[in-house]
């Protein structure tokens, strides 16, 4: 099994957790800065850059750790990293642009990862998939 490191980041900006210190003040009413656990530090990174792009209107609708049903059963599922709107990919049935669902592997597959997503794009085929491996989102289709 491939280990990486875990990294926490904040959700609104996009700092490492131990770098945040003041940089999201709470608001008025007291909210606290969101954080979140990604699973190495290059998902966190492709995280970062996909909501900057969100922020510039590219894309929206950005959702991590979405479920997928695989069987009628709901017995096997798959997770994928990144789900979101891409205006940027558009075609003459879908003007506004396409779903995407996105997955970040450093660079190892296991095989029950190969297998699920190849179900994936069976099951669901009005999804764009996209596997990035470096997190500037240098993609592999």
């Amino acid at each position: 099994m491939h280990n990486a490191k875990k990294t926490t980041i904040c959700l609104k900006c996009g700092v490492h957790k131990d770098l945040h210190f003041k940089r999201c003040k709470p608001s008025w009413w007291g909210n606290k800065p969101k954080f979140y656990t990604f699973h190495s530090e290059g998902e966190s990174q492709r995280y970062v850059n996909l909501n900057a792009l969100s922020l510039y209107g590219a894309i929206h609708s950005l959702r991590l750790q979405v479920a997928f049903i695989l069987t009628e059963d709901r017995q096997r599922k798959y997770i994928a990293d990144f789900v979101y709107f891409d205006t940027r990919i558009r075609s003459f049935l879908c003007p506004n642009g396409r779903w995407v669902i996105e997955d970040f592997k450093g660079g190892y597959q296991t095989e029950t990862f190969q297998v699920k997503w190849a179900e994936m794009q069976k099951k669901y085929p009005q999804f764009i998939y996209k596997l990035s491996d470096k997190p500037s989102g240098l993609i592999n289709d």
